[in-house]
């Protein structure tokens, strides 16, 4: 490399065709022992590889990954604290932050949500009934194209149900509501 470098500055202060020779061959021996040196390096690195420790399929592993940076971070502190640049310093960093952030729920009993839980049962009100003309605007508005539930009725089963077929629908849903 030295000797490409000083045959192309007497090569630039010349532009003899001698030293343009001199340096055109110290140039080729440098692309030659940097090629050479590449494929021993390769060669070397391809023979580590074996298939029976998965070794063979861990550069392809890491070519599909993208590389995620990992920035370092600094408590939000007055004044900021220390750079935590290794995982160690990031983890004990977030773990002091959750002590100072974090506090559990207060588990006391509360007499007036328990009262209020305890009267929601009371109060409920029962679901009036619909109609059919009801049942018949929400079946219009049912996509046909979307994928059946688990009872593997789709929209266009029920869009396309005869009128007795409606009622006992309506009879089913109506049977429901009772039970709740």
């Amino acid at each position: 490399m030295a000797l490409k470098r000083k045959a192309k500055a007497t090569w630039q202060k010349t532009h003899a065709p001698d030293d343009c020779r001199i340096f055109d061959n110290g140039s080729t021996k440098l692309k030659t022992a940097l090629h050479k040196m590449r494929n021993v390096n390769f060669t070397e690195y391809v023979s580590t590889l074996k298939s029976s420790d998965h070794s063979i399929w861990k550069p392809l592993e890491s070519r599909k990954k993208p590389t995620m940076p990992n920035p370092p971070i600094r408590a939000n502190s007055n004044p900021p604290g220390p750079w935590a640049k290794s995982d160690e310093e990031k983890a004990e960093l977030f773990a002091r932050h959750l002590l100072e952030v974090f506090t559990p729920h207060d588990n006391s009993f509360d007499p007036e949500v328990e009262n209020k839980l305890t009267n929601l049962n009371k109060r409920q009100e029962k679901l009036s009934a619909f109609t059919n003309l009801e049942l018949n605007q929400v079946i219009k508005r049912l996509h046909p194209h979307k994928a059946p539930g688990p009872d593997n009725i789709t929209a266009q089963m029920l869009q396309e149900l005869p009128t007795p077929g409606l009622k006992v629908l309506l009879y089913i849903l109506h049977a429901t509501l009772r039970l709740e």
